[in-house]
């Protein structure tokens, strides 16, 4: 099943890493900053719920990540 979540509230201007709602089938995650669809090599996943993204998001900007989950 194809979810979404918006992990904007996670945005602090500093942190780099974020967690799902649910677990995620790896590589299946798709993450979305500010509308823009962010490139594999600026994704790293950490767990089976959590991963990195290369560069902070500014506070007021916005992550939404789509995924299968496990």
């Amino acid at each position: 099943k194809l979810i979404t979540n918006d992990l904007s509230a996670q945005i602090d201007g500093s942190s780099t890493d974020f967690t799902t709602t649910e677990a995620f089938e790896s590589g299946s995650l798709s993450v979305f900053w500010n509308g823009l669809r962010q490139s594999a090599n600026e994704i790293t996943e950490l767990t089976s719920s959590s991963f990195r993204i290369s560069t902070a998001p500014q506070s007021g900007g916005s992550v939404v990540v789509q995924y299968y989950n496990k």
